[in-house]
């Protein structure tokens, strides 16, 4: 029996002409938890869908400036997933643009102009738009993550991951084939003085976070610190009593009194040298092991050095899913990172 690609479906009788239609054709199904497409050949491969995963989809008219994007993928997520007795799976998508896309629509004013420029080639836009669709319009499920520019959040990616940022958003004007850049928390960083506006662009700018003022600056706005270690918090009394940095022991066995080696402990010290950064001048994408070093330094505060630290590397990485099979990689990278330059947060005498 051959699988009931769109195509066919749209010679049913009830299949929607419009917007409207297919949001009722939607509201008239059943919602589910998950439903099944027939991916990107029709023939071999199925794909489950449910809330929240990003997926490629094929235009087909119902996003009003797809008709710009012939021989292209879009980029959604699914907001929900519902059963039709009549037109089979269908979907609610929300849509984010890609930035060969907007190279190819207006903005509407100087700001969404700025930020437009500023994207990285991977990243995505969030587009206040859902539309509903049958669910054989998907290709297949990508990988997307999300990027904060208020918390030290972002995985381990890849020069090829897509990336969004959360709490930017693009709106469309009346206009044909215009958008505006809706205002929302969180969108600039550094300080007032910042020599970029408070704008961060992910393929340019090395950024450092601050654990004190919980905000990030660019690190060509701050001054260098003569610091040779980062300012941590302070640790509360209940944390276990650390040893002094041993000169020479026996790396075999557990120091007296402790769970981990002379050499582990060493190790960690290294370790907390680590800034939390974000980007790098070596590569063209937003790398950075910000959660791991967030770890690390929430781990000192409240227990110290664990017995084990490079099983303690292994549970903290935070590799961004779709790249798990390349962890050991990324701990080779991280653990062969050169020593750091320290800066003055612009906001407090922390070095950063």
């Amino acid at each position: 029996m051959p699988p009931p690609i769109p195509a066919l479906i749209k010679q049913h009788r009830a299949y929607p002409r419009n917007g409207t239609e297919w949001a009722q054709a939607f509201r008239d199904a059943d919602i589910c938890d998950t439903v099944t497409a027939w991916g990107d050949d029709h023939s071999r491969n199925s794909i489950v869908l449910q809330a929240g995963e990003f997926v490629a989809v094929v235009p087909g008219g119902n996003r009003r400036d797809d008709a710009l994007l012939q021989g292209q993928e879009c980029v959604a997520r699914v907001s929900r997933v519902a059963l039709s007795g009549t037109l089979g799976p269908l979907v609610k998508l929300h849509w984010f643009y890609r930035h060969a896309e907007l190279n190819i629509i207006s903005t509407t004013n100087a700001l969404t102009g700025a930020f437009v420029t500023s994207m990285g080639m991977k990243e995505l836009l969030s587009l206040s738009c859902d539309t509903f669709d049958h669910a054989d319009m998907v290709v297949r499920i990508v990988p997307v993550i999300e990027m904060s520019l208020t918390r030290p959040t972002f995985p381990i990616i890849d020069g090829t991951t897509l990336y969004f940022r959360n709490d930017f958003s693009l709106m469309r004007s009346w206009t044909k084939n215009k958008v505006t850049l809706l205002e929302g928390k969180g969108q600039l960083i550094c300080s007032a003085a910042c020599l970029f506006e408070g704008v961060y662009t992910p393929e340019r700018d090395v950024i450092r976070y601050c654990t004190k003022c919980k905000r990030w600056f660019h690190i060509g706005c701050l001054k260098a610190s003569d610091s040779k270690w980062p300012t941590l918090l302070p640790f509360p009394p209940s944390r276990p009593k650390q040893p002094e940095l041993p000169k020479q022991s026996n790396d075999s066995v557990p120091m007296p009194g402790y769970l981990f080696t002379a050499m582990h402990y060493k190790f960690w010290h290294k370790m907390l040298l680590s800034p939390i950064q974000r980007g790098s001048s070596t590569v063209k994408f937003p790398l950075s092991f910000e959660r791991l070093v967030d770890a690390i330094r929430s781990e000192q505060r409240s227990a110290g050095c664990p017995p084990d630290v490079f099983a303690f590397i292994d549970a903290e990485l935070n590799v961004a899913p779709h790249l798990v099979d390349k962890a050991e990689l990324y701990k080779a990278i991280f653990l062969e990172l050169p020593k750091s330059i320290f800066y003055v947060c612009a906001w407090c005498p922390a070095a950063l």
